[in-house]
Order: structure tokens, then C-alpha cells, then sequence
């Protein structure tokens, strides 16, 4: 489980990585990226692309989204790249 009690499930893997693609060039660090991406954009999506409701919504502090957002390449959904 993940802050918040949400359980990761099968569908949640990124798709290479279920399928077995990439394997050698696949490392942890960039599928708990892919995965945090993941996350943070179902969160801003749910949440109309508010970040504060979207940090609530994950247990973080605000400042700690935006912080993770620019580190992932996340801008808001007037920025054109999600």
C-alpha cells in the first residue's frame, strides 16, 4: 500500500513493464517515476487541475506537488505539456 491506503494493482504498472518490454533498460528509479507520474496526473485530472485539492488528494503539501510536478515535466492544463 501507498500513503493514502491506495493498493497498487496490476493495471497500474505501466504497460512496458507488465509486458516485459525494455527489461534491461527499465531501471526502479524510472518506474516509480512513470508510476508517480501517473498518479499526480489521475490526481490533477480528478481534481480539475487544482493543485491543491490534487495535493490533499495524495497526501502532500502543496508546495511538495509543484515541486514534483516541475521535477517530472508536469505543467497545468493551461501549459499544453502533461
Amino acid at each position: 500500500r501507498i500513503e493514502g491506503g491506495h493498493t497498487i494493482t496490476i493495471e497500474d504498472i505501466p504497460d512496458g513493464i507488465r509486458d516485459g518490454e525494455g527489461k534491461k533498460s527499465y531501471s526502479l528509479r524510472s518506474a516509480l517515476e512513470s508510476y508517480e507520474k501517473t498518479l499526480i496526473m489521475d490526481a490533477l485530472r480528478k481534481n480539475g487541475w487544482n493543485i491543491t485539492r490534487a495535493s490533499h488528494m495524495l497526501g502532500i503539501t502543496r508546495r511538495g506537488l509543484q515541486k514534483k510536478m516541475k521535477r517530472l515535466g508536469i505543467r497545468g492544463a493551461n501549459n499544453g505539456s502533461h
